[in-house]
């Protein structure tokens, strides 16, 4: 039985129906299905719409006691949609029901809503968020997530209209590889055809995008361990991680300490006032971004070309507060 949440939504005042003894026909379950979700059309237009209902909540998962007598119906013993689980489970299946919601925007949860509606359906109803993750929902690229997953999926090339910065407009030819988020912002990696290397592009910067006629390539990297060696999504051709220092004063340190800036952090050295952390990275914008959030309490000691680097980052910031 697909269970969408219009249906959920009318099983929940048939039953209700029912369950307060009323004895209702289908009639009266349209006509409370009309009010109560205030839809724009008469009794008779859902009249097959309300047996088929009926006989949903007959059948499984729901397995109702539910009898009719001359067009009447009634529940042959005491029911309800919100007993059909071990009460003890309820606060559990709550929390799944709203972990859920976190991720439904994301295309790989496509197809979850019928799971989520019958763990909400069974646990009760909605209940108040408790625990919530950071996310953007008005993000401009949220629309290019499902046909990108899908791309990557079933292996299909991808003809993208992609508008820079400077409003430029490019056209590629992409074989997706990975979707991956940073900072609350999409982005897509795979293989550009014209220029035969690794490419990534940010979803809000994609205008169109439409399949291929060209074949599709398969990745030759790992793509996970390709990006494992940068903060961010920036990773320079041909070019190697190496190890970076970078000294913290305290308090600020215990942060750092306590949320590594990179899983490849390690304590080199600490002092009353001060830790020194080694990195293995390749250096890129995100990961000099993230520095300079830290604003006096970040240091670069090595290697010399970033600290050199991290300097004039600085020195260009001062002169914007001379």
């Amino acid at each position: 039985m697909p269970l969408d949440r219009n249906k959920l939504q009318r099983l929940r005042i048939i039953n209700d129906l029912i369950a307060r003894n009323t004895r209702p026909g289908w009639r009266d379950m349209a006509e409370a299905c009309i009010s109560e979700l205030s839809l724009p059309t008469h009794a008779d237009s859902l009249r097959r719409t309300i047996f088929n209902d009926i006989d949903d909540l007959k059948n499984a998962p729901f397995f109702a006691p539910l009898v009719s007598e001359k067009g009447k119906y009634s529940y042959t013993e005491p029911f309800s949609l919100h007993s059909i689980i071990n009460p003890n489970d309820v606060i559990l299946l709550n929390e799944i029901q709203l972990l859920l919601k976190q991720f439904a925007s994301l295309p790989q949860f496509k197809g979850l809503e019928e799971i989520q509606l019958k763990i909400e359906e069974r646990a009760g109803g909605r209940q108040p968020a408790l625990i919530e993750f950071e996310k953007n929902d008005e993000y401009t690229g949220n629309h290019h997530l499902q046909p990108l997953y899908e791309a990557i999926s079933q292996q299909k090339a991808l003809k993208i209209n992609y508008k820079d910065f400077k409003g430029q407009i490019t056209q590629h030819t992409l074989s997706p590889y990975l979707l991956r988020e940073y900072k609350n912002r999409w982005f897509i990696f795979g293989w550009q055809h014209v220029e035969n290397s690794l490419y990534n592009l940010a979803l809000d910067r994609i205008q169109t995008l439409h399949w291929s006629d060209f074949a599709y390539i398969p990745s030759r990297v790992d793509m996970n361990l390709y990006l494992r060696d940068v903060v961010g999504v920036t990773r320079f051709r041909d070019v190697l991680p190496e190890a970076i220092e970078i000294r913290f004063q305290k308090p600020r340190a215990y942060y750092v300490k306590t949320k590594a800036l990179h899983h490849s952090q390690t304590l080199v050295s600490e002092t009353e006032t001060e830790m020194v952390f080694r990195y293995w990275l390749i250096p890129n914008p995100e990961l000099e971004t993230e520095i300079l959030s830290y604003g006096a309490d970040a240091e670069v000691l090595a290697p010399e070309g970033l600290r050199q680097k991290m300097q004039g980052l600085v020195r260009e910031m001062g002169k914007r507060y001379a």
